[in-house]
């Protein structure tokens, strides 16, 4: 059972606002594992990050002694958590604060080591997008079609996040994001719940293998399965390719 954000015996004020707090350019999000009463997030500066503390670190001794930084740790653990119950709170609150943080943690989870847990915790809301899928062999067009790619929103969703995402389905894919008047639009721009219902999304993945084409087939979702941002929400079927 996932445990309240707002219920300080679970989430206190101090891990709260060093969440909140965490510029990740210069720092990292961590769990001090000696802490009293179980790990408690803190953050460390990336400076400490050297590789004389890691050395000691292996033999259990110095500044990062008691400390767990490595995403998939960091983001199971905030996966204990009801980080959606943030989403009806002022953004300008401390807590929503924390929230967004989490959420830039999650995206970057999911991209990374494919942990969908704290995306699909943080990220509340789905949106069905059509992608304009085409195909190409060198540089002959093999198929173009129309997918609905289903992709869950958050706070801290920007233009790169989207394109990482799909490049990840789609291997070896040049992947456009352009606005309404089909202007391309800056990695870093931060995607709205609004902005990301009306972006127009393309991919054009390049084969340079003689092998079968497995060619996502442009089959509505059930409505079922519009909250899984997955490859596995498409349905596929196997090309053979002359040799």
């Amino acid at each position: 059972m996932s445990l309240s954000i707002s219920d300080t015996n679970h989430l206190s004020a101090p891990e709260v606002k060093s969440i909140a707090n965490c510029d990740f350019a210069t720092e990292v999000l961590a769990l001090q594992m000696n802490a009293e009463g179980g790990p408690k997030f803190v953050t460390i500066s990336r400076k400490q990050l050297t590789c004389w503390q890691f050395f000691l670190k292996f033999f259990r001794m110095g500044n990062l002694a008691n400390m767990e930084f490595g995403l998939d740790k960091v983001a199971a653990h905030c996966n204990k958590y009801k980080w959606s119950d943030a989403t009806g709170l002022s953004s300008s609150s401390e807590l929503y604060q924390a929230y967004v943080k989490v959420c830039m943690l999650a995206n970057k989870a999911l991209y990374h080591t494919r942990n969908r847990a704290l995306y699909e915790n943080v990220s509340p809301n789905s949106v069905e997008k059509k992608v304009e899928f085409a195909q190409y062999r060198y540089g002959s067009l093999l198929n173009r079609h129309d997918l609905l790619q289903p992709i869950r929103w958050n706070p801290a969703l920007k233009v790169r996040d989207v394109k990482m995402f799909l490049a990840r389905e789609f291997p070896n894919s040049l992947v456009r994001v352009e606005d309404e008047g089909r202007q391309a639009l800056a990695n870093e721009t931060n995607l709205s719940l609004d902005v990301l219902k009306r972006i127009n999304l393309y991919v054009e993945q390049r084969l340079y293998v003689e092998q079968p084409v497995v060619v996502p087939v442009p089959v509505p979702l059930p409505h079922a399965h519009h909250h899984q941002f997955a490859p596995h929400n498409h349905h596929y079927v196997a090309v053979p390719v002359r040799r």
